[in-house]
Order: C-alpha cells, then sequence, then structure tokens
C-alpha cells in the first residue's frame, strides 16, 4: 500500500518534533486534506509575509481529486501557484493533482 509506505517513510525521514512556543497552541487545523492519497507535505509562512504556503504531495499513480476544507475558517483568497510562490490562477480548493504530483497553494487571511 504506496500510501502506509510513504507515511512510514515521512515519519522516519522527518519525525514530529515538539517545542515550546511563547504563544498559546493552535486548538483547531487550520486545513484538512479529504483524500489519504494526498499528504500535505509543507505548511509554512510565504516568503512575502503576505499568507501561507501550502504543499500538496500525491502518492497515487492515478490522478487524484482534492477538496481542502478550512476547520479554523475559510480564508480570503486560495491561489494554486508554482514552486516560486507566484500565482498561477485562484483556486476553490477543488482540483485534481497528477500521479504523484506536487501543487503549491497561497492561503491568504
Amino acid at each position: 500500500d504506496p500510501v502506509i509506505a510513504n507515511r512510514f517513510g515521512v515519519e522516519q525521514h522527518r519525525p514530529l518534533i515538539s517545542i515550546e512556543a511563547e504563544k498559546s497552541p493552535i486548538k483547531t487545523a487550520l486545513v484538512s486534506v479529504d483524500n489519504p492519497r494526498v499528504m500535505i507535505s509543507t505548511l509554512e509562512t510565504a516568503e512575502d509575509g503576505k499568507g501561507v504556503i501550502l504543499r500538496l504531495r500525491s502518492v497515487s499513480d492515478k490522478p487524484e481529486p482534492i477538496k481542502l476544507t478550512w476547520p479554523a475558517g475559510v480564508p480570503k483568497s486560495l491561489s494554486v501557484c508554482k514552486a516560486n510562490e507566484v500565482p498561477l490562477s485562484e483556486s476553490t480548493g477543488e482540483e485534481i493533482m497528477s500521479p504523484y504530483g506536487l501543487m503549491t497553494f497561497k492561503i491568504g487571511y
């Protein structure tokens, strides 16, 4: 099963490391992906400081539909971007990922 194998590999290569934070921890997930064959590989502040970058990775050999949901609140904007964070097009949060593909989004709040 490629999903289980990928999870094992990620857990070994990038183990979860906890650090003490100055602020209260986040209690609600920022984003959720509805497809288990697509994983969140990166969630970080955008280089320009204006938003959050979300990178997804497909572990499937087939095109995979995804739907992003927002447990912590719907963002003001969502764009599909190039890897260098340059926006390509607006997104509704429903996309099709290429087999073994990567997809980058810029989230605006």
